[in-house]
């Protein structure tokens, strides 16, 4: 089965607008959670 470049690059841009959300989610939770983690061990200091 063949499909063209401009079906894969559709459908490439269909999954990424419909997984963008989730993706900012998981960059926000982790960069909370690294920023947590930071502001405990300097408040031990």
């Amino acid at each position: 089965m063949e499909i063209s470049r401009s079906t894969l690059s559709n459908t490439a841009i269909q999954v990424f607008e419909k997984l963008s959300p989730m993706i900012e989610d998981v960059r926000r939770e982790l960069s909370n959670r690294s920023i947590y983690r930071l502001m405990r061990r300097f408040s031990k200091c």
